[in-house]
């Protein structure tokens, strides 16, 4: 399906230039009280790892959309959301956040390899973002964010968690084409949900606190899209904040939701624009 041109959506011109040819950009979002407040729930709560889902056990970092306390999740979605919602407005056009969390490095926790977010609008119309802002200094060295520059602009229309296809597949080759991003507490990345990105192991003695929020445009339908193998098809299911917080995207109750469209599938493994990526 050919995209349709897409206005404008950062209120900044500049802005909106950088985040065209990138796919990310750095902004100033919290102020210093707003960190301590976070920092302050998140000593209290999340100083040390919590029960999180079968799947997520064996992930090496913490993000609170996994943990097993449902009241828990929707706390830190209620909390970190409607901060981040008091600020859209001063940043992007008619946006609004789907869910929120908070991403968590231990020491010595790991590497996240590289990867697409999975959509969560139909990105023929619109565009979703995933916005990261960290509440200590981030670097290299413990648990900051890469990007590839300009990865959005490949073509890889449908991300899900049955999908084929995922750029993960070619994580060793991905890393050396990724940029550290230093980003300083208070401020955040926003970034599109094609963007390829991941994150280093966090090697400081110091735990790596931040935030996390699923951005939308306030018109769009959120869904989720799931793979029909034998139709070869990209089914869109009409996903909610509430079943997200409640069941997660890898549950099975998601073939159960509504569906808004279906697509034909093809695997993007041999596009011209997925190989020049993963070759050059």
């Amino acid at each position: 399906m050919e995209a349709a041109i897409k206005p404008p959506v950062f209120l900044n011109a500049d802005i909106q230039h950088s985040f065209e040819e990138s796919g990310f950009v750095k902004l100033p979002l919290l102020e210093d009280q707003e960190v301590q407040h976070l920092v302050k729930f998140a000593d209290e709560v999340l100083h040390q790892p919590r029960p999180v889902i079968g799947f997520a056990e064996k992930l090496s970092y913490y993000i609170s959309i996994f943990d097993n306390n449902a009241d828990h999740k929707l706390t830190v979605n209620n909390l970190i959301g409607q901060l981040v919602q008091s600020k859209l407005s001063n940043i992007l056009v008619d946006y609004e956040t789907f869910y929120s969390n908070f991403m968590i490095k231990y020491p010595n926790n790991g590497f996240l390899e590289c990867h697409q977010d999975f959509n969560l609008v139909d990105e023929s119309i619109y565009t979703a973002f995933n916005l990261w802002c960290p509440l200590i200094d981030t670097h290299e060295q413990n648990g900051g964010l890469s990007f590839i520059p300009g990865s959005h602009k490949i073509t890889n229309l449908y991300r899900g968690p049955n999908m084929p296809f995922s750029f993960t597949t070619y994580n060793d080759q991905l890393i050396k084409k990724g940029i550290p991003l230093p980003v300083k507490a208070g401020e955040c990345v926003i970034f599109d949900h094609k963007t390829i990105h991941f994150s280093t192991p966090n090697q400081s003695n110091q735990i790596r606190y931040a935030v996390q929020s699923v951005l939308k445009p306030m018109e769009a339908e959120s869904l989720l899209y799931l793979y029909d193998s034998h139709r070869e098809q990209a089914i869109a299911k009409k996903i909610t904040t509430q079943f997200t917080i409640e069941s997660g995207f890898w549950s099975e109750k998601t073939a159960e939701l509504p569906t808004l469209h279906t697509r034909p599938y093809a695997n993007p493994q041999l596009q011209d624009d997925v190989q020049a990526l993963i070759r050059g």
